[in-house]
């Protein structure tokens, strides 16, 4: 699933999301993606769980010429080929017994590693905040931690927690504390969330739900929110909406 293309595209051009669609399907989603490029909508979120792959597709100003591959193995090379013609990553996830990436041109983005640890890597997450690095996805598959971080000079500060327990009260804190959600995953038995600092902010809310949170999309669409993480973990869907805030 990945929020920073949508936050990017309203910072850059103050422009609110005109137009927002979800699927799910048991098969990897390449049809589907194919119909909202045509249609000039960009992958924006995509996840998998509960034995499907959930697609979020969000139509917004401007190609980014995105592409996307599946792996059985992490993909280096593909993604050194995209990196070579001005693409980044812009989302890793892992499912079904593949890695799948999502990298597109995006105005902004530079500087970008990453890198995969079967432990969680957090002394390599403080070498590369040091370095001016934000972490733009992060996630866990065939028993590695996969972490990419990229400069993005939009976001002003960065904390990630890990727990057994979903994270309520860090969520909390974190709002309370003036930063966002900005990647919410359930990672080899853990809770794995970032929380990002943005210049200004407009409203975020969560969800958690057994079935599919489909009614909670559409309330929060009708209440001008649009999806920005939507994942599943521990037996429950985690929908995450912000208004147009980033």
């Amino acid at each position: 699933m990945n929020k920073y293309i949508l936050i990017l595209f309203t910072f850059l051009f103050n422009y609110s999301y005109a137009q927002q669609g979800w699927n799910t399907d048991p098969q990897f989603p390449q049809d589907q993606i194919k119909e909202a490029w045509d249609d000039g909508r960009e992958i924006s979120s995509l996840s998998y769980g509960n034995g499907v792959w959930a697609l979020v597709t969000t139509k917004i100003p401007g190609d980014y010429l995105q592409s996307w591959f599946t792996r059985s193995y992490f993909p280096k090379e593909k993604i050194e080929e995209n990196w070579d013609e001005g693409r980044y990553i812009t989302s890793v996830n892992y499912g079904n017994g593949a890695w799948a990436v999502v990298m597109s041109k995006i105005p902004g983005y530079a500087g970008q590693r990453w890198f995969t640890s079967s432990s969680f890597p957090k002394e390599k997450i403080q070498e590369s905040w040091d370095a001016g690095k934000y972490i733009t996805s992060l996630t866990y598959g065939n028993g590695v931690w996969a972490v990419v971080m990229t400069e993005f000079p939009l976001f002003t500060s960065q904390s990630y927690s890990t727990s057994y327990d979903f994270p309520e009260e860090e969520i909390q804190q974190g709002w309370d504390d003036g930063k966002y959600i900005t990647s919410l995953n359930y990672c080899n038995g853990l809770w794995a969330l970032v929380m990002s600092g943005v210049p200004t902010g407009g409203g975020q809310n969560y969800s958690t739900t057994y079935s599919f949170p489909k009614d909670k999309i559409q309330e929060g669409w009708d209440n001008g929110m649009y999806i920005t993480n939507l994942t599943y973990g521990d037996g429950t869907w985690i929908l995450v909406m912000s208004g147009t805030l980033f």
